[in-house]
């Protein structure tokens, strides 16, 4: 009983050490010592603005709540510190450093608004290594990338991060330096686990929103660490490379699910394209160069190539690419493949050439359910009969084995199903137009 009644003292003590107490800091002459002597575990409810000095070290356990004033010191470094704030302008720092316990954080807190470089407040807000950073509403302007250092990113359906320039940043991994000129870089480190097969929640970049390379950045999003990292919910538009890299380095990142994405080249869908001078043709939709990752229900508009696929074992289901400019039709390709296996399920090659493509010998693909058709109002028959649609154009008939089932194929001009077709490839029970041609 004697134990018993010690234990249960030792647990009170640790409550009331964790405890602390309510601390108003409302009165701009008190307040800095007000929160220099804060008993640990203490809600320090900031209602004044407060200078802290070059360096503020917050007692342990403690909770900043914010009531309408703001706290500045050069940095500031948390002890398990908790924050209770909406997405307002409350905190003023050159760093931040320690151990947080933030499950929502907002860039707003350290100044990012609208239309004006929103690096700093980003950086800060990722310093917090909290659960979520979540992008709320409007434009945020970035002139580097977006390191996720752990943290999910959300992005709300009101919020876009646009790219003011080229992004780069370098990512050492087993002493080597690596560049990175994406706009949004999956970097999750997780204390204590493994590089790759850690045991860890599947991170996520998601949420509705839109990342916009502005014709600037390179790269939209870029995985490195991102071991099974889900990504939803997205618009990616206006990049000069890649809209998706799965991986900076084969290996250590990828295994990755892209769920309801959108990726996008030129704004204005009401912009007659026709008058457009400007043209990129180098960019691609996703750079699948990494083992295992699936897609399904993605939409591609105006990349001359939609997928690069470098890496074995990609299922894509669901994904539609179209062309809205011609400029694009005689090398347009969906899936660009230099890797010799694939899985397409319900994919549509809507004015492009080519669904697929491949490079390899011994290549293996299953086509299922798919549909490749022309729209006469972006492509003319003349210009589709000039360069003749090809719905599997095959590097060499050599050991490949490429099945199609199902689906339908639909041109106004004479198109081949596979070009070189070998004893090993299948067409089968699919719908296509009269004038097909093998």
């Amino acid at each position: 009983m004697r134990n018993i009644i010690i234990i249960f003292l030792l647990f009170v003590a640790t409550l009331s050490i964790h405890a602390g107490s309510y601390v108003s800091v409302d009165n701009p002459s008190l307040a800095r010592r007000q929160l220099t002597d804060a008993p640990e575990g203490s809600l320090l409810d900031i209602k004044c603005d407060v200078d802290m000095g070059e360096v503020w070290r917050l007692n342990p356990h403690c909770t900043l709540r914010y009531s309408g004033g703001k706290v500045k010191a050069g940095v500031i470094e948390g002890d398990q510190t908790i924050i209770s704030a909406p997405s307002a302008h409350f905190i003023q720092a050159d760093s931040v450093c320690g151990s947080w316990r933030v499950d929502v954080a907002y860039p707003e807190w350290f100044g990012a608004r609208e239309d004006h470089d929103c690096s700093k407040a980003i950086d800060l807000a990722m310093g917090l290594h909290a659960s979520e950073v979540r992008f709320s509403k409007g434009v945020y302007a970035i002139t580097r990338p977006v390191v996720t250092k752990g943290s999910d990113i959300y992005l709300a359906g009101g919020a876009t991060l646009r790219a003011q320039n080229e992004m780069e940043t370098n990512i050492r991994y087993r002493g080597k330096t690596y560049t990175v000129h994406a706009m949004v870089v999956g970097d999750y480190r997780y204390p204590g686990a493994k590089d790759v097969y850690g045991l860890h929640p599947l991170p996520r970049i998601s949420g509705g929103g839109c990342i916009d390379g502005n014709y600037r950045a390179s790269v939209g999003i870029q995985l490195h660490l991102g071991f099974r990292t889900v990504i939803r919910d997205l618009t990616i538009k206006n990049v000069l490379s890649y809209g998706l890299v799965t991986s900076t380095v084969p290996g250590v990142s990828g295994n990755c699910f892209v769920e309801n994405c959108m990726f996008q080249n030129t704004d204005n869908y009401d912009t007659d394209l026709s008058s457009v001078t400007v043209h990129h043709p180098e960019a691609v939709a996703i750079l699948n160069n990494r083992n295992d990752c699936v897609y399904s229900n993605i939409e591609i508009v105006n990349f001359q190539t939609a997928v690069r696929h470098t890496a074995p074992n990609a299922v894509f289901t669901n994904l539609h690419a179209w062309l809205r400019d011609p400029f694009y039709w005689d090398n347009s390709v969906v899936f660009d493949c230099f890797s010799p296996d694939i899985t397409l399920n319900g994919c549509e090659a809507d004015t492009m050439r080519k669904l697929l493509k491949s490079h390899n010998t011994g290549f293996f693909a299953t086509v299922m359910n798919c549909k490749a058709y022309n729209n006469t109002d972006i492509v003319s028959d003349k210009m589709a009969a000039r360069s003749m649609p090809v719905v599997v154009e095959k590097y060499d008939d050599a050991d490949s084995h490429v099945v199609v089932t199902g689906g339908s194929f639909w041109f106004e001009t004479p198109y081949s199903i596979i070009n070189r077709p070998s004893v090993n490839d299948r067409v089968e029970s699919c719908r296509y137009n009269v004038r097909q041609v093998r």
